[in-house]
């Protein structure tokens, strides 16, 4: 296939430019003039491919048809021989990559025995003091919902019970102690929590959905109690069972409990390797005194580029233009994801690049950050500069900036990127909108009238209001980040609950996973937009210093080093005001 690079799309600033750029607009920042290449079109596409427009655009459809359905429209396309004899090699194209692509998304059968393990059922049960030993049998998150609505203390009369009961599982005990954190610092609930978490641990295995959150809140605790050397037990244990967002939490603590230098960084260098993008990468970074944006910095940046010396690879990318070039932006998406699943060795970063750019200049943000993410998660080699501007870029900059009165603009597109991936026509669930993700109620409340929240200005705005008010009221970023995601009542028990000077420490012991990631996720943005546009404009010094987080500027401050400190000398700091 030729290749055609003056087709490439224009490259924002992000793109070909290593330095660190002042951002002057809501949109991504243009190239000098002499280097801005044409837009790709529908036109150009059907001209590399001798193909009229309207046939290009037939066979895209019966390409999307394919890859959202698993099978052609009956009128085209049929086992690869087209009806018409002008598209017959287009035809052949197609039918090259969704034989492809079955193949590969066929899910293979495993070989693996079967370990007989309790299941879900997604329902709650009754339990009372009759049937205690039959609920030990039942799924964890099953038990969960089960006692959450009964009273901690029923569970706190049930302890001598539990912790006679001599069969495996014991997922009871195990959800036990994650109700009896309602009774703390209760020395009482310590002592029962301590009882169950010995009891039930005896039991549980790597592969158990109790097994990683039971060891890693229950070693957080004891560092709270300071018990370090039985928090080192616990802490050490929760990786080996942990998963998803919960796995880089894990082993960060892992690493900052032990005493010995070779078992720290034996975790810490898993978690880089493994998790780069993490919030707690950056905090082991911290201990390690190492500097990310300077690692990554060294890595050399790349062309964007849709051509490749494999076929295949070749004529993924073209296909992905083309359904990206009709606006069928979905299937467009789920080829991009199975290309760089499929040719993981053989897609390039300027191939990984020019993908994700297009994406953005689609406006589909939220797929073109999960594509990026997913590239420097299997090959942290792709985490340059360049890659992290992608996952970081800075839409509406001239919004947040004007809206952002006390705030740090930095902290608010930091939020926006996580509540809606700046789509300002996002709406939730629960009904919260645009790209602060307010609620209309919260919005009435603070300007005494309805507002058009999918308007950027007003809902950036109003959110930057809001957000200033929760700094105000807990006088601290990380806490008034929980109020905005789970309410500010919840706050002032939770501080009650887990009494620590540090702000890691209580983040990661929030009960709630949605939260606790989110706050994680929002300080992650709010360190890199920081450090990739250290020029973009703050406010006065001493506004910016009551309306950052702590956490961010400490992070800052101490991965901006030239020489690495030792990583045995591990600390809890910095301290929450």
């Amino acid at each position: 296939m030729r290749s055609a690079p003056r087709e490439l799309a224009r490259m924002p600033d992000a793109l070909s430019h290593a330095t660190t750029v002042r951002p002057a607009a809501p949109a991504a920042l243009a190239l000098p003039e002499e280097t801005v290449m044409p837009e790709p079109k529908v036109g150009d596409l059907a001209r590399e491919w001798r193909i009229h427009p309207y046939e290009l655009r037939k066979q895209t459809l019966a390409l999307e048809q394919f890859i959202r359905n698993g099978r052609f429209p009956r009128q085209y396309c049929v086992n690869g021989r087209s009806k018409t004899v002008q598209s017959a090699k287009l035809c052949a194209q197609v039918y090259q990559i969704t034989a492809s692509y079955k193949k590969n998304t066929r899910p293979k059968a495993s070989k693996a025995k079967k370990v007989k393990t309790v299941a879900r059922t997604g329902r709650s049960y009754r339990i009372n003091n009759s049937n205690l030993a039959w609920a030990q049998h039942l799924h964890f998150d099953d038990i969960i919902s089960s006692i959450t609505p009964m009273s901690t203390q029923q569970i706190l009369n049930w302890v001598p019970r539990l912790v006679q009961h001599r069969g495996c599982p014991r997922n009871l005990s195990a959800a036990g102690i994650r109700k009896l954190e309602n009774l703390l610092p209760s020395n009482e609930a310590k002592l029962a929590m301590e009882k169950l978490y010995a009891h039930a641990t005896t039991c549980l295995k790597p592969s158990d959905e109790a097994y990683a959150v039971t060891h890693f809140r229950q070693g957080l605790l004891r560092i709270i109690w300071g018990d370090h050397s039985r928090a080192r037990i616990s802490a050490s244990l929760a990786p080996n069972g942990a998963k998803g967002e919960e796995l880089p939490r894990a082993l960060f603590w892992a690493g900052l409990v032990q005493t010995d230098p070779v078992l720290k960084q034996q975790y810490w260098t898993r978690l880089l390797n493994d998790h780069p993008l993490s919030f707690h990468a950056l905090n082991a970074h911290k201990q390690m005194g190492s500097d990310p944006l300077a690692d990554a910095s060294m890595r050399p940046i790349v062309t964007p580029s849709r051509d490749s010396k494999i076929p295949a690879v070749a004529l993924s990318l073209r296909w992905f233009e083309a359904l990206m070039l009709g606006g069928r932006e979905t299937a467009a998406s789920r080829l991009a994801f199975w290309t760089a699943n499929n040719f993981r060795d053989d897609l390039s970063l300027g191939n990984v690049i020019y993908i994700t750019h297009l994406k953005a200049d689609k406006n589909t943000h939220q797929s073109s950050f999960g594509f990026v993410w997913n590239q420097i998660e299997q090959n942290p080699e792709n985490m340059n500069e360049q890659t992290l501007k992608l996952l970081f870029p800075l839409p509406y900059w001239e919004v947040f900036q004007n809206a952002s009165g006390a705030n740090d603009p930095m902290l608010l597109v930091s939020v926006a990127k996580q509540e809606s991936a700046f789509n300002p026509q996002a709406r939730s669930p629960a009904n919260a909108r645009g790209l602060l993700q307010l609620l209309p109620a919260t919005a009435h409340a603070l300007s005494g009238k309805h507002e058009n929240l999918y308007r950027p200005d007003i809902n950036a705005k109003l959110g930057s209001k809001f957000l200033g008010r929760m700094i105000s009221k807990f006088d601290s970023v990380e806490l008034a980040l929980a109020a905005y995601n789970a309410g500010p009542m919840r706050i002032p028990t939770w501080r009650k609950r887990y009494p620590t000077n540090s702000s890691l420490l209580f983040i990661d012991l929030i009960p709630y996973r949605e939260t606790r990631n989110y706050v994680a996720n929002i300080l992650r943005n709010n360190y890199w937009y920081s450090r990739l546009y250290e020029e973009a404009p703050f406010r006065a010094p001493a506004q910016r210093a009551r309306n950052q987080s702590v956490l961010v500027s400490s992070l800052i401050q101490n991965t901006k080093v030239s020489a690495p400190a030792p990583v045995a000398s591990a600390s809890l700091e910095p301290q929450a005001r």
